[in-house]
């Protein structure tokens, strides 16, 4: 990635943006046959993947409220 000095906005050569728009359209169509094979396993994969990014997310703002209960100095560099 550069920075355009006229726009100061990165500039993609390696085409990232794609790439990723591809993975995630594969994976829909993936989820979407899923569903209509088996919907039973596709709801049970749901239900697991759904809570195991919740959990991620609120352990990270548990150390977040954390860190701003105490005035941790030291997290800002995290942040």
């Amino acid at each position: 990635m550069r920075l355009n000095s006229n726009t100061y906005r990165l500039k993609d050569e390696d085409d990232l943006g794609r790439r990723a728009l591809i993975a995630g359209v594969a994976g829909l169509v993936l989820s979407a046959f899923g569903l209509l094979f088996n919907t039973e396993r596709f709801f049970y994969s749901y239900l697991t993947a759904a809570v195991f990014w919740i959990t991620i997310a609120v352990g990270a703002l548990f150390f977040v409220m954390l860190h701003h209960l105490v005035s941790a100095k030291w997290s800002v560099v995290v942040r």
